[in-house]
């Protein structure tokens, strides 16, 4: 009985360095969440936006006919950015904004027969 409780708190303990960790990171190095029916991973790097969109099984997601803007809050008054598609999965977009840490992205995203979505990110923390 005793070996249970000592090897159960043992196995807790490894477990719970792995809750600690940030947000999911993806492929392209950028914070990842859900956004309605399919994954989306943002990139920012100085004052440009990039999203990347998969379906579940990591298969890009096209964009053309797809609207997006990207609410940046970085302290200040919060700037709404307008992402185009740039690729077959990719929306970008460019602001005022200077990307840090603590920055908040609030994507909104409705694709071609598909219902609005939103996703919230803070990509450099």
């Amino acid at each position: 009985m005793y070996r249970r409780v000592v090897l159960a708190a043992l196995c807790s303990m490894i477990a719970l360095p792995s809750l600690a960790h940030g947000p999911d990171r993806g492929p392209n190095g950028g914070q990842m969440a859900d956004i309605g029916q399919n994954h989306a991973e943002l990139v920012v790097q100085n004052n440009e936006i990039t999203l990347y969109l998969t379906a579940s099984e990591s298969q890009p997601v096209a964009v053309r006919g797809a609207t997006a803007t990207a609410t940046v809050v970085t302290g200040g008054a919060p700037e709404m950015i307008q992402l185009q598609p740039a690729g077959d999965n990719i929306m970008k977009g460019r602001g005022n904004f200077a990307a840090g840490r603590g920055m908040r992205v609030v994507i909104s995203l409705t694709l071609p027969g598909q219902r609005a979505a939103q996703a919230r990110f803070t990509p450099l923390d």
